[in-house]
């Protein structure tokens, strides 16, 4: 696994976003959503950040937007668990930080987007991928990597690393999920990649898009502020 990280931590000039880049987020205000995003996937729902949290992305750096999400928990009534979970997420060497590995975090964050639309008892997540068991067996491994452009070098390196994990697995798809850029937009299907003969197993490169946090894009302007 990976070790970069995102979120913001301490320095010796003040404290630093680090920010994901991804395709389609072309301002700060949406990277800090998707930021927020996947912190919500390591997060009960009482404690996630809400509609109004992503919207003020433009107005407050992630610290600020952290810092009122804490004390509006502080002042809930209630169950202290959603306090005491969010406290443990932002507290790093006994700081107030978010350092959250991009390889989990975005495992986790396509984790839960999958149960939006899929009932939970048939997804499991693992330490580096998720299964799907809904009558068609499915593997996906997400993987915060830049694939290149085009269907080039890089890609025929990935397909033939996917035909070996396939072949590792009796599963009827493995999906490779990728982030989305500007040479990976669609996806690349790979038939027969093994297995009992007569079988057609699919092997998937798929580009995975975070419009979701794009107001931008959801908006149709060409520019957004932060």
């Amino acid at each position: 696994m990976s070790k970069r990280f995102i979120g913001f931590m301490n320095t010796k000039k003040g404290t630093a976003e680090i920010l994901p880049k991804a395709f389609g987020l072309r301002c700060v205000a949406d990277r800090r959503r998707l930021v927020l995003e996947m912190a919500n996937s390591y997060l009960p729902e009482a404690a996630r950040f809400n509609a109004l949290d992503k919207a003020a992305c433009s107005a407050f750096d992630l610290p600020a937007l952290c810092g009122r999400k804490l004390l509006e928990l502080s002042e809930a009534e209630g169950s202290m668990e959603p306090l005491r979970r969010f406290s443990a997420l932002f507290s790093h060497g006994g700081r107030f930080e978010l350092r959250l590995n991009l390889d989990d975090a975005f495992l986790r964050l396509v984790h839960r987007r999958i149960l939006l639309k899929q009932p939970a008892e048939t997804v499991t997540m693992h330490r580096d991928h998720i299964a799907i068991d809904n009558g068609t067996r499915t593997l996906i491994r997400p993987v915060w990597k830049h694939t290149g452009a085009g269907d080039g070098i890089q890609h025929r390196h990935l397909i033939r690393e996917g035909i070996q994990r396939f072949k590792a697995t009796d599963h009827d798809q493995l999906y490779l999920v990728y982030p989305k850029n500007d040479g990976f937009t669609r996806h690349i299907p790979v038939r027969n990649t093994g297995g009992d003969a007569g079988t057609d197993r699919m092997l998937k490169l798929i580009p995975y898009s975070f419009s979701f946090c794009s107001r931008s894009q959801k908006k149709g302007k060409k520019r957004c502020a932060g």
